[in-house]
């Protein structure tokens, strides 16, 4: 499922992944599958978690966290905090006047 050539991008958001699940002790296993990203974790079914040698209790809450999986909480490569950019200040009442309920849109 792995490959060789896995980038450390990978590698550190499939640590990061577990770790927010408490279940970072299944690293070495994952790794011993040649199972090193999340993209690889996500081809694994419940059978295959069963077999991994993994409880029931961890099976459900990697099914159930990787069913909600966004690349950006876990990733920083796929997603950069405004604050880390060089983008412009926020401007909180710049938004489109035809929404009445804007706190702004009262506000001139």
């Amino acid at each position: 499922l792995g490959s060789t050539a896995t980038s450390a991008d990978d590698a550190a958001e499939l640590s990061r992944f577990l770790d927010s699940l408490s279940l970072e002790r299944l690293s070495t296993k994952l790794q011993e599958n040649e199972i090193d990203s999340v993209a690889a974790l996500k081809l694994l079914n419940e059978a295959d978690y069963k077999e991994l040698g993994f409880s029931i209790g961890v099976r459900r809450k990697l099914l159930d966290a990787l069913r909600v999986y966004n690349p950006a909480v876990y990733n920083p490569a796929v997603y950069t905090p405004v604050a880390a950019t060089a983008a412009a200040p926020f401007a909180p009442c710049a938004g489109p006047p035809a929404l009445l309920s804007h706190p702004c849109a009262t506000a001139k």
